[in-house]
Parts: structure tokens; C-alpha cells; sequence
């Protein structure tokens, strides 16, 4: 189960909650579709899990990737850019990428180092509206 922030009655209470598990199987072909993807995260863009494929904290991810995303969009503006396409982070141990789905959500996907970048683009691509949709 996955933090979900939910609003009622005008409080901003966060509940525990399970995400619809459309949302979890698109994720899980996302990184079953790339080889060399470890997991993958769907994020709001003020930093809940939304759902999750083989990660080992969402939460904390969700938070992290968040961060990120602004820092990217920043970025972007501050270099005359409009809208960010995607984030890579190249470590010693694999990559990290970030790619915006609409205006409210992001999706990372941990991968290994030889993953196949474009065929994982187009796997997030392809199931970008779904990824859109509300949970």
C-alpha cells in the first residue's frame, strides 16, 4: 500500500490507501517490457505515490522524485526551455529516469545501466494517457 494524499471535507488528511491496480500493471509492463528496468514509480507533482512497481519505498521516492521534476522544470525556464521532456540521472550503479506525464504527475523508472533508452521511451510514451488517468 501506498501513501495517497486525499482531501475531504476541505482537511488535508493523508490516508493509506490502495491504488487502482490498472495503475501498478501499467507500471509493471513498463519494467517487465525494458530490459534492464528495475522499477518504476508514478508520482503527483506535490510529491505522494500513486503507485508503484518493485520499489522499495514509494513514499520516499515519491517525495524525491518530486523535488526533482521542479528542480527540472526550474532548470528548463531558467535556460529558456518551456516544458521538460525528461530528467536522466547517470550514477555508478544504473539511471534514473523522470519524465513529466501531464502537468500533475511524473513517472521514474530505475533502470540498469545498458537499458534501451528508446525503447524504454516509447514503452512510457505508450502508456503515457494511461498513466494520466485518475487513480
Amino acid at each position: 500500500m501506498e501513501l495517497v494524499k486525499t482531501v475531504v471535507d476541505s482537511s488535508n488528511d493523508t490516508v493509506v490507501a490502495s491504488p487502482p491496480l490498472d495503475m501498478r500493471r501499467v507500471l509493471a509492463d513498463i519494467v517487465r517490457g525494458a530490459s534492464g528496468a528495475r522499477t518504476a514509480v508514478l508520482v503527483s507533482a506535490d510529491g505522494f505515490a500513486l503507485a508503484a512497481s518493485g520499489a522499495d519505498d514509494p513514499t520516499a521516492h515519491a517525495a524525491m522524485v518530486a523535488a526533482a521534476l521542479g528542480l527540472g522544470r526550474q532548470l528548463t525556464a531558467s535556460a529558456g526551455g518551456h516544458d521538460l521532456r525528461q530528467l536522466v540521472i547517470d550514477h555508478d550503479s544504473g539511471l534514473i529516469f523522470v519524465w513529466p506525464i501531464g502537468d500533475r504527475r511524473a513517472v521514474c523508472v530505475r533502470t540498469d545501466s545498458d537499458v534501451d533508452q528508446r525503447g524504454l521511451r516509447r514503452l512510457v510514451r505508450a502508456h503515457g494517457a494511461r498513466l494520466m488517468e485518475t487513480p
